[in-house]
């Protein structure tokens, strides 16, 4: 059955062209909002239970939505990582995820500035990062006022630079019984504290200790940290040795 479809595949056609403004499906995948200029002040959506994808660019520049809720049926968001799904979604607030897609794609977020708060279901594992070659941005990336992310037990990798241009995120609270992750002193680490994945950059300012017993730095553990000026390693860890790709 189809579960994906490409954000342009039927871009400029007649059969697109002829849909009336709103949510345009195909099959069970949503396909795009269509007449994002034309979108109420205050709109809520919420998707229809059965959907089971969402494409990238899906609500792009939808800045009249503050709402949306997304039914546990959707299992994708954009296809290969690559989202951007309520890019430059302005005024989004409120947000309710499906538990059953496993991964936030890349600019999933991007530019939602006005959301503040965001709570990752059960179910999720994967918040992807921040890549330079091709300027994919985390899912986060220009929510600058975003303040809090709960992130569930179910999550098991956060990639490099997945907090970069979080301005005012400077803790995350991290579900205790979650087995692989724990957040302390500004950054996401290994349950055992033995590897430093990933920092979030409000939280390391420009001056940062690595905690005692960092064996390890995941590739570009400090992406996004922009003011950090200085780096005080623990001792007995090698700056030759173990600092290689931070940034």
């Amino acid at each position: 059955s189809l579960m994906t479809i490409g954000s342009g595949a039927f871009y400029d056609t007649a059969w697109y062209e002829n849909q009336p403004d709103g949510l345009v499906y195909i099959g069970s995948v949503l396909y795009a909002y269509k007449g994002s200029e034309q979108m109420p002040a205050g709109t809520k959506i919420e998707i229809r239970a059965g959907t089971t994808g969402i494409t990238d660019f899906a609500f792009r520049r939808c800045e009249n939505l503050v709402s949306i809720k997304i039914p546990a049926s959707v299992i994708s968001y954009g296809r290969n990582s690559f989202g951007y799904t309520f890019r430059d979604c302005k005024n989004l607030v409120d947000v309710e995820l499906s538990p059953n897609c496993t991964e936030l794609v890349n600019g999933m977020f991007d530019g939602c500035t006005a959301l503040q708060s965001i709570r990752i279901p059960e179910g999720v594992s994967v918040i992807s990062g921040s890549w330079p070659i091709g300027h994919m941005q985390s899912p986060f990336y220009g929510c600058a006022n975003l303040r809090s992310i709960e992130i569930p037990a179910s999550m098991q990798t956060i990639e490099d630079g997945a907090f970069a241009g979080c301005d005012s995120l400077t803790t995350l609270q991290i579900a205790p019984d979650n087995p692989h992750i724990i957040f302390e002193n500004g950054a996401v680490l290994s349950k055992d504290r033995k590897s430093f994945i990933c920092a979030v950059p409000a939280a390391v300012g420009s001056e940062y200790t690595v905690p005692e017993g960092v064996e390890r730095f995941a590739y570009r553990a400090f992406c996004g940290c922009e003011q950090l000026k200085t780096l005080i390693l623990p001792a007995g860890l090698q700056e030759t040795d173990h600092v290689m790709d931070l940034f």
